[in-house]
């Protein structure tokens, strides 16, 4: 296994949270050429385009979709390690992985999990938009805990 350079992750998940290499390079403090340099070197080293470019705007390639959504979750348990080690204490956080079915309006899924975003115990929630099809194959698998979608499920189904 070749190891994975956390940097080069960093990057294409700070490109990727801000949508914009300017604007990231302004917020890390890089120029912009050396945060295309590492962009392009991690889409080297593992041999996929992560964004689709046109012109200056960057969008997430199907295959960078996925790559963002475990690099979201790495960097936010990384937060919580610095959390923990800066208040010296011991944190439980509860994780809840929601699938939301891309026609779901957001301000709709914000209210329906707002109270979930009260509760007093640590909830990480985190919120995966997708298809039907594939937020059942997921849910299937375990790697969701729950979806919301405007369809019913159709006889024969996975529940």
């Amino acid at each position: 296994m070749e190891p994975l350079n956390y940097n080069h992750l960093f990057y294409f998940y700070a490109v990727a949270t801000g949508c914009s290499i300017t604007k990231t390079s302004t917020r890390l403090n890089l120029t912009p050429q050396t945060i295309n340099g590492q962009l392009t070197s991690f889409e080297d080293k593992i041999g996929t385009k992560l964004f689709d470019r046109k012109g200056k705007s960057f969008h997430l390639s199907e295959m960078g979709q996925l790559i963002y959504s475990y690099a979201e979750e790495n960097f936010q348990l990384a937060e919580e390690v610095i959390h923990i080690l800066k208040r010296e204490e011991l944190a439980q956080w509860h994780t809840f992985t929601l699938g939301i079915t891309e026609v779901i309006p957001k301000v709709l899924a914000h209210q329906l999990l707002s109270p979930v975003l009260k509760m007093n115990e640590r909830v990480r929630l985190i919120c995966q938009e997708g298809d039907q099809s594939s937020l059942l194959a997921d849910l299937s698998i375990n790697k969701i805990d729950c979806m919301l979608t405007e369809q019913p499920l159709q006889l024969g189904e996975p529940c």
